[in-house]
């Protein structure tokens, strides 16, 4: 998704499982801004629970490249232009999150999803209780890791928000073109800066989407951990994450 406000010249370009919900309720909830266009793609149906969550990580979100070229994909809404400026009168910004716990948050919320679908959804159900409902229809956390880095469509965080379509990535440049890159770690003291530099209000950030408690190390392997280096290795390099 995509959070796009012509009158406060912002572009949010969400990448998933980066605490964009708490976002989206502080500009939409607290500062009562309206999106000129808050741009979803169709989710997939769940009848292969197990691809579920490779088809939310490769196509649920939009990248800042095809925002910015929104008229080359003849991304209209409802008829109307998606940007009403260039792409350089916006403010756009996006979170960034250490890839080896964001590749584990998306399994962890896979867990929590397919619990979800397979029971009632008013009943709180704990991390161990979704671990064993995997294990009783012959899913493991740690092959749907496998799953999730090796397949080609799992868009990388440089991905969303380089200027190159991630589907032909021979064919554009690299450079990232989001201007404020806030990081998950410490994203209530880059939202407050964020917000200033917008003039709107700064807000506390409510933690949104939480999945049960869970160490992210016990989804690795020392093979899953070189493979996610491979996968994100300009974000980890360009933003000083280790797997430590």
């Amino acid at each position: 998704m995509t959070y796009i406000s012509n009158e406060h010249k912002f572009i949010f370009i969400e990448i998933p499982k980066t605490a964009t919900t708490s976002i989206n309720n502080s500009l939409r909830i607290k500062n009562q801004i309206q999106s000129n266009h808050h741009i979803k793609t169709i989710r997939l149906p769940e009848e292969d629970q197990r691809s579920f969550v490779l088809r939310i990580a490769a196509n649920r979100h939009q990248s800042a490249y095809h925002i910015k070229y929104w008229d080359k994909y003849h991304c209209y809404i409802n008829g109307a232009k998606m940007l009403d400026h260039d792409w350089s009168y916006y403010t756009s910004f996006a979170i960034i999150r250490n890839p080896w716990r964001r590749y584990a948050s998306f399994v962890a919320w896979y867990f929590k999803v397919f619990d979800n679908l397979t029971h009632d959804k008013r009943h709180h159900r704990s991390w161990e209780s979704a671990s064993k409902i995997l294990k009783r229809n012959n899913f493991d956390y740690r092959m749907v890791l496998y799953d999730l880095v090796e397949n080609i469509n799992t868009k990388t965080q440089e991905d969303f928000i380089g200027d190159y379509d991630s589907e032909y990535p021979k064919t554009y440049n690299k450079n990232i073109i989001v201007s404020d890159l806030l990081r998950f770690e410490n994203l209530q003291e880059d939202y407050t800066k964020l917000c200033k530099k917008l003039n709107i209000k700064k807000d506390k950030l409510n933690r949104e989407n939480v999945c049960p408690p869970y160490n992210y190390k016990d989804f690795y392997n020392n093979e899953l951990i070189d493979m996610v280096y491979e996968r994100e290795k300009r974000i980890i390099d360009m933003m000083n994450y280790t797997y430590d």
